[in-house]
């Protein structure tokens, strides 16, 4: 957080500034203090001095108000006569809670009431001496407070109406302490000096005094604190991060990837991005899957209100051929149009010949292509989808690169350009974008029946690599998936044994009977509010929904048998219900893209060896949301044995297989906090000293 990495004007007038998004909401994002002066003491001033708190309500932010009662000609004279100032005060100032407020002021007033009554917010009352002196403390200032001791002030025009600043007209002028210029620094050493003065009571003319509890009592019963999590009128701006990544595409010539961690606002950061160039008439989107249609549009409906044009194209959609066609054609027609058209399609769709013949004809100057989950388009199945000329392209995933593909990786960089922009994991992290999280690896064996069989199969593995190396000396490096990849391209008849006994053998691991029982020690042992349970297939799904219900909780189906809609609508139930244990249960739906941010911890039972499946399932769960303070993973992993009393020698197959489940430990707890209690390299030597050579 830092006020001087904002670009700041001199000053915004409300006729050609939104000073809440462009002002409020990004000094309010950068402050630990805001000490505000709002004028008289009223329903409305409190909603203006309100505006923007939400990211400063995350930072922990403390907040001094000062303000003033409207007093009558009445009570001015009963003061100067040497009645009791306070009783008349406190009057004064329960009036001025008495003017009816719009929705947005009244969330802004709870906000406002959430800080006070949580100790983050104090108040004081300026009161005039005498009728000469009451027009002394009328005026509107700021003062935000940064980490750094950097200081924003400002002043400007007070408005003392019902609906507050935002409908009116407003100028404020801005000063900042980081200015070289002599007269601005003294600017604001006066503001800090004229503020601290109104909070001690020395101004001449003035009293200052305490927030009468009897008010604040009013206050708090009259609008309900409620924590701020929603910023009325707020329009989002992209973070710096998000930013950044805009502005490295646009650099590489509107085309590119962005390789973006899970969580990061992958779909926000596209939008934006072609909502920044010029000649663009038409946007498509292409999904993995229809369950991520809806939430692409939910995304550009909270962009755009009630300013765009979806049309979906998947097989699900009723007659979608004729609708996306009458748009291509309404848009070809004419050379404006009042909402933004977007085409959201799937990718099987999306490479379908008929897709391409309808938005062939097109303008390709005046077309943008957002690919998301883009390492999909890189199959051969789906590589139609570069046949769509657009001059505006980006490409979208947390891992770009296709495992042991490529053919596929270069197909996908040839259309869309190279990886533009990268953001980790870490980075997210460390910026705050997603949650912390706690990884508990839970270590189970296999049964003896499952080792021998597992054995069994690695010495006919064995025997089918030494064929391919006899054949093909140059696989000899290589892993079984890409050797697999390599004789499927030469039609080699090696390849479907080869496939199978590999594929036997990953089933062995993925459905280790005592995983099982891992499964229901978590359940029973831990917490878990809203938790993802991630299961390998459909017979494994049942089996852990028949282990939820033994425990006598209530698990909830997300997979291919459950209707899109139906699902849409579970998410939304998982994402109210805050304060319930929800196990929700999937298989591979919950893989790429949807969002939860509501989920606080997930239980891998299922967990491939491929390094996207795991690392997009940890950023599933690590997306922030207000409910939660930090996530938690729970890994089932499987490995001869956890103990050194329990060790036995291993053979160098089984060797293979630790080594791939340890680095899936290693990277899940590269990241988190408590990293430190899970010794890798203790773990990997205990199974190095016994394999047998």
């Amino acid at each position: 957080m830092n006020l001087q990495s904002l670009d700041l004007r001199v000053t915004y007038r409300s006729v050609d500034s939104d000073i809440l998004n462009d002002f409020y909401i990004p000094c309010l994002r950068n402050s630990v203090f805001y000490k505000r002066a709002v004028g008289y003491f009223t329903s409305a001033a409190l909603a203006e001095a309100a505006r923007g708190l939400v990211d400063f309500v995350k930072n922990e932010g403390k907040m001094d108000l000062i303000a003033s009662p409207r007093l009558s000609e009445k009570d001015l004279r009963a003061i100067e006569e040497g009645y009791r100032t306070r009783e008349i005060v406190q009057e004064a100032l329960k009036k001025g809670l008495d003017l009816s407020l719009s929705k947005p002021d009244l969330i802004r007033v709870k906000n406002l009431s959430w800080m006070i009554a949580n100790n983050r917010l104090d108040i004081k009352i300026a009161v005039p001496k005498s009728r000469e002196d009451e027009g002394i403390y009328h005026e509107k200032i700021g003062l935000f407070y940064d980490e750094h001791d950097n200081i924003v002030a400002f002043s400007g025009s007070l408005n003392e109406t019902a609906s507050g600043l935002v409908s009116n007209y407003e100028s404020i002028d801005v000063s900042v302490s980081w200015d070289e210029g002599k007269r601005e620094r003294q600017r604001v050493r006066d503001h800090v000096e004229h503020f601290d003065r109104l909070w001690k009571g020395t101004t001449h003319g003035l009293i200052t005094m305490e927030f009468p509890e009897a008010v604040q009592q009013v206050l708090l019963e009259k609008y309900e604190p409620t924590k701020p999590i929603i910023e009325p009128d707020k329009k989002r701006s992209p973070y710096f991060f998000q930013a950044k990544a805009i502005k490295a595409w646009e650099k590489a010539g509107h085309k590119g990837v962005l390789a973006m961690a899970t969580g990061s606002g992958k779909t926000f950061t596209a939008i934006k991005a072609l909502e920044s160039c010029d000649g663009l008439k038409l946007s498509i989107i292409v999904v993995p899957s229809i369950d991520l249609v809806n939430q692409w549009e939910n995304e550009i409906r909270e962009e755009y209100g009630q300013n765009y044009i979806v049309r979906k194209a998947h097989s699900k959609e009723k007659d979608w051929e004729s609708k996306t066609k009458r748009l291509i054609e309404s848009l070809v027609d004419y050379d404006f149009v009042k909402k933004r058209p977007f085409i959201i399609t799937t990718v099987h769709t999306a490479s379908k010949p008929r897709f391409i013949e309808i938005i062939e004809n097109f303008p390709e100057d005046s077309l943008g292509l957002i690919v998301d989950e883009v390492h999909h388009s890189g199959a051969p199945v789906f590589r139609n989808i570069f046949d769509i000329n657009a001059r505006f392209k980006i490409g979208l995933s947390a891992t770009p690169d296709r495992e042991w593909d490529e053919e596929g990786n270069q197909a996908i960089f040839d259309y869309f350009g190279r990886v533009v922009f990268e953001y980790s994991i870490s980075d997210a992290i460390r910026d705050g974008a997603l949650s912390q999280y706690y990884y508990f690896p839970h270590v189970v064996s296999l049964n003896y029946e499952e080792r021998n069989n597992f054995n069994e199969i690695s010495k006919s593995i064995a025997v089918a690599t030494y064929q391919a190396h006899s054949e093909h000396p140059h696989t000899k490096n290589m892993t079984v998936p890409r050797m697999l990849q390599y004789l499927d391209s030469i039609n080699s008849d090696l390849s479907p044994r080869l496939r199978t006994l590999f594929l036997k053998r990953v089933e062995i691991v993925k459905k280790a009977e005592r995983k099982f029982e891992a499964f229901k020690k978590i359940i029973k042992t831990h917490q878990l509010k809203r938790c993802l349970v991630y299961c390998n297939d459909l017979q494994h799904l049942d089996e852990n929904i028949r282990i939820v219900y033994e425990e006598g909780l209530e698990p909830i189906e997300f997979s291919s048998r459950i209707e899109p809609d139906i699902r849409e609508r579970i998410l939304r139930t998982f994402e109210k219900n805050a304060e319930q244990n929800i196990l929700l249960l999937a298989v591979k739906c919950l893989d790429e893209g949807v969002d939860i941010p509501a989920c606080d911890s997930a239980i891998l039972i299922s967990c491939s060896r491929s390094t996207r499946e795991f690392i997009q399932r940890r950023g599933r769960v690590l997306r922030k949301h207000p409910t939660k303070e930090y996530s938690v993973i729970h890994d089932i992993v499987v490995l001869p044995y956890e103990d050194e009393k329990d060790a036995y020698p291993i053979t160098p197959s089984e060797y293979g297989f630790v080594k791939e489940e340890i680095r899936r430990i290693q990277l899940l707890s590269k990241n988190a906090l408590n990293k430190d209690e899970i010794n890798v390299k203790e773990m990997m030597e205990l199974y190095r000293r016994n394999i047998l050579f």
